[in-house]
């Protein structure tokens, strides 16, 4: 008690300044490809959403950011229920997701995703499935990329990010453009979706994503988060060409939620910088703050397999054009 006093006595005698404000920091947990059917048992190779649902709690993020595929089956919200929402659906509350081609398996014509809106609702964004939304002082970009395999697969539909289009002047790329052209030219900015642009690992690279990678590349985005292949790879900065940037855009896939593994690649693919050839199931967590980041790919036992991080850049300078004689 004696020791208490003295010290209340001496810090009533400092002079009064203002308390400084703690960082301002928060945690996103990102990974796609996430459950299965609820028949199917979790083998060492398959099904182990449950063994990273556990690793997400450990982890206690402010944002779980699901890309795409949150249920790798027909995610009707039956199936929904029956298996995501037992596991990760702890973390619906936080959970902003993005759409997956299996999302839109659940109608025949892949024009709609009902069970995904149904489960998620708000939180999912409007009905065509791209919003954005801030996180400690940065600016989150949720994009959709549609059934693109199903639209690949058709002869009557092109190829793009169908139902929703990622095409150069489609209505999800323009809103994208302004959205970037509206931010400050030193704004945190993270992008994720589910078809990676660039892939060594099946099923491959997607150039359909061009222009949207283009367009976040223009704006000085950082980072982009993908699913699909399920797979961990982190890529150099790169632009929507496949160009390495030093202010490009790092792309990271983490297709790992717990469905199923990939076949590893016989090599990798230009600009790819960390190919996790344990193919471990897992999660990406980033820690971000004001002016910058950091990332690291941990495991389900919570071993971590990849970390680093990095500082927000600029846009990149526009080219002046030439003046004609």
């Amino acid at each position: 008690m004696r020791r208490c006093a003295i010290v209340a006595v001496i810090a009533a005698a400092l002079p009064c300044t203002a308390a400084a404000k703690p960082p301002r920091t928060a945690k996103l947990v990102a990974a796609g490809d996430i459950a299965c059917h609820e028949r199917y048992p979790a083998l060492p190779d398959r099904c182990r959403y449950a063994y990273t649902a556990q690793l997400v709690e450990r982890l206690d993020p402010d944002v779980v950011a699901t890309l795409g595929d949150a249920h790798n089956g027909i995610p009707t919200l039956a199936h929904f229920l029956g298996s995501y929402d037992q596991t990760w659906g702890a973390f619906r509350s936080i959970t902003r997701p993005a759409l997956g081609n299996h999302e839109y398996l659940a109608s025949p014509d892949r024009r709609h995703a009902p069970g995904h809106f149904r489960y998620f609702g708000r939180r999912a964004g409007p009905h065509r499935g791209y919003y954005t939304y801030r996180l400690a002082g940065w600016r989150i970009v949720v994009l959709n990329s549609g059934a693109l395999d199903f639209a690949r697969n058709s002869r009557r539909l092109r190829n793009d990010c169908y139902p929703v289009s990622c095409a150069r002047r489609s209505r999800q790329v323009r809103w994208l453009g302004r959205l970037m052209r509206r931010l400050t030219p030193n704004r945190c900015v993270i992008a994720y979706w589910h078809h990676p642009r660039y892939s060594s690992a099946n099923p491959g690279p997607s150039p359909e994503l061009r222009h949207a990678y283009q367009a976040l590349y223009r704006g000085g985005a950082e980072l982009a988060l993908v699913g699909h292949s399920h797979s961990y790879e982190r890529f150099a900065p790169m632009d929507g060409r496949g160009r390495l940037r030093r202010r490009g855009v790092r792309q990271f896939i983490a297709g790992t939620g717990g469905a199923d593994r990939t076949k590893p690649p016989r090599r990798r693919d230009r600009g790819s910088q960390f190919f996790d050839r344990s193919l471990a199931f897992g999660v990406l967590e980033l820690t971000l703050h004001q002016r910058g980041y950091r990332y690291r790919f941990v495991r389900e036992d919570g071993r971590t397999l990849d970390r680093g991080g990095g500082h927000c850049h600029r846009r990149p300078a526009a080219k002046r054009r030439k003046r004609k004689p």
